[in-house]
């Protein structure tokens, strides 16, 4: 319980933000030393702590409603976490549930390029998707190989 009440704090709901995110790298260290169980764990891990944060419910929606960068650095952060779980599931040779965590981690990315365009409809000048659409692209690459790998 005390954690989500520190989560309701904005400046601790930054900081869960932020240590999802070093986490994510930390599982990222351990899949390129092929330390599935570790990886796995630290995006677990990471997941949890967008959990939490997500368990104050008038931050996020303040977020969402402003769809300011914090917003959108969370759900980038979402949609890369889940394809890197993908990943690791891949790798173990957990097909069915590496599919599913794809899908997942696809569904997020798009949700998220949408909302990205939707919130600069109201504004002037360009949107800089690139990387939201390079990862989307090697999610679509990563689920080429992996149906090639079943």
């Amino acid at each position: 319980k005390d954690f989500l009440e520190i989560a309701h704090s904005p400046e601790t709901n930054v900081l869960l933000l932020a240590m999802s995110s070093i986490l994510l790298r930390a599982g990222n260290a351990h899949f390129r030393r092929k330390q599935w169980k570790e990886a796995c764990q630290d995006y677990v891990s990471a997941q949890s702590y967008r959990s939490l944060r997500h368990e104050a419910k008038d931050i996020m929606s303040e977020e969402k409603k402003e769809h300011n960068n914090i917003y959108f650095e969370d759900a980038k952060l979402n949609g890369r976490i889940s394809n890197n779980i993908a990943s690791v599931q891949s790798k173990q040779k957990m097909y069915e549930e590496a599919r599913s965590e794809y899908t997942k981690a696809l569904q997020i990315k798009q949700g998220t390029l949408e909302a990205l365009h939707k919130s600069n409809t109201n504004k002037k000048g360009e949107v800089d998707d690139s990387n939201l659409v390079s990862d989307i692209a090697s999610t679509f690459h990563n689920i080429g190989l992996l149906r090639m790998n079943c």
